[in-house]
């Protein structure tokens, strides 16, 4: 099975395990369940030094993180957002426009390019958008930047040995 297809096989099986769980938390004048995704970052490989990694931040805080090449942290991780950054994120999500994103942004002569996979819930609906390109749009790109600080500055317990990180 190709990069390509794993990638939406997994994002389907993630929309499906998110949308059979209970739990709820509001968004705007929407409810969602507190395990269902609220944005989600995937950084995939190039041939060079390209750090590889998913992230998924959900509803009620809980931020999974899966490092799996280039990235200080590798293997499962987790960390947990205070209300008042869920409270931010939300607010990025609405004021940003990435909601309004087109799906993909996507160079096909780019074939050692790192890519990045976002998935973004707003009052409407998941959005998700593909990027494989040199010069995305600005609100697309300083989105993932804003993700990427946010995961930098939480503090990580490795899943597996239960040590604590602050990388």
């Amino acid at each position: 099975m190709t990069p390509k297809r794993l990638c939406l096989l997994g994002c389907v099986l993630m929309l499906f395990q998110v949308s059979c769980s209970p739990g709820v938390s509001g968004f705007g004048k929407h409810s969602f369940k507190k395990d269902e995704i609220l944005v989600s970052i995937e950084r995939t490989p190039c041939m060079g030094t390209c750090p590889v990694y998913l992230a998924s931040i959900y509803q009620g805080g809980l931020v999974k993180y899966t490092g799996k090449k280039n990235t200080n942290r590798k293997g499962q991780w987790q960390a947990q957002l205070e209300k008042h950054q869920i409270r931010s994120l939300k607010q990025l999500i609405r004021s940003s426009g990435i909601s309004r994103s087109d799906s993909a942004y996507v160079n096909p002569l780019l074939a050692d390019y790192p890519g990045l996979n976002l998935q973004v819930r707003s009052t409407h609906a998941m959005r998700i958008i593909r990027v494989m390109e040199v010069n995305p749009p600005a609100h697309v790109s300083g989105f993932a930047h804003a993700i990427d600080s946010l995961l930098e500055s939480l503090s990580w317990m490795r899943v597996d040995s239960g040590s604590k990180s602050t990388d």
